[in-house]
């Protein structure tokens, strides 16, 4: 996908993961984050030496951690039995938790799937590498999940998406990129200090400038992990949206951990 578009798509994500965090209930945010996820589970596989597609059964295993990081992260009492209840206490709403879980789960998929392979398993290694990888990018799209559990969820949630838009906005300018991506950068930390003013947003000014600052950073680098995930391949069709869910998904991670210090502060 061309840049430009995908950081369109990648602003559309944000705008529709701002509004459905203002509605105070999780499933319109755990059905946008899935949106991304499914967008992961369906990439193109990574180039081999030679332009060719790398075999790859990653679909599955996406899926199947997608799904369970995103059910601790929705449901983190899934986690509660008589072995863990002592351990429960220490994790913060199941987010990281359910990540690391969810890549295990992922992972013994992804091993299944290369089992199943009837073509000679042709690079093993590489493949289950990258379908692995796939799967913690997905797992990781959770922590907006976990971020709008929290006491102040929708606030820093808002302000984040806020600071990805305008720092995408400015990413999409020509220009060398040395200068462009450090100045989108510093606008979306910009962006998420004016979004602090809006009335009923609880978020103060030093929370709001860091959470900008890593929410444009890390949403800059997906787009850039994405682009670099198709090259080398040949006739790949331009309408896949790696880049931009990639964006999202990494940045979930940044928004929960900005609102787990925010929900700690004493209100």
């Amino acid at each position: 996908m061309p840049s430009v578009q995908a950081a369109l798509l990648t602003i559309a994500l944000s705008i529709v993961m701002g509004l459905a965090a203002q509605t105070g209930v999780l499933v319109p945010v755990v059905a946008t984050v899935f949106v991304a996820q499914v967008m992961i589970a369906t990439a193109p596989a990574p180039a081999d030496d030679h332009g060719r597609a790398l075999p790859m059964p990653h679909l599955v295993p996406t899926l199947v951690g997608s799904v369970v990081a995103a059910a601790i992260a929705y449901h983190p009492l899934l986690l509660l039995g008589a072995a863990t209840r002592a351990s429960l206490d220490g994790l913060q709403v199941g987010v990281f938790a359910g990540v690391v879980i969810g890549g295990a789960a992922g992972l013994i998929a992804a091993i299944v799937a290369q089992i199943a392979r009837r073509d000679g398993r042709r690079s093993l290694v590489r493949s289950l590498s990258a379908a692995s990888s796939l799967t913690l990018f997905a797992a990781l799209a959770s922590g907006w999940i976990g971020a709008a559990r929290a006491s102040t969820g929708p606030d820093i949630v808002v302000v984040s998406c806020i600071a990805m838009v305008a720092g995408l906005l400015v990413w999409m300018a020509p220009g060398p990129r040395l200068l462009v991506v450090p100045l989108a950068v510093l606008v979306g930390a910009g962006a998420a200090v004016g979004a602090s003013y809006i009335p009923d947003i609880a978020v103060p000014i030093p929370f709001a400038a860091t959470a900008g600052l890593g929410v444009a950073g890390v949403a800059t680098l997906g787009l850039a992990v994405g682009t670099a995930w198709t090259h080398g391949r040949h006739h790949l069709a331009t309408a896949w949206g790696l880049p931009a869910a990639l964006s999202f998904a990494l940045t979930g991670p940044v928004v929960f951990v900005a609102g787990d210090f925010l929900s700690a502060l004493p209100r």
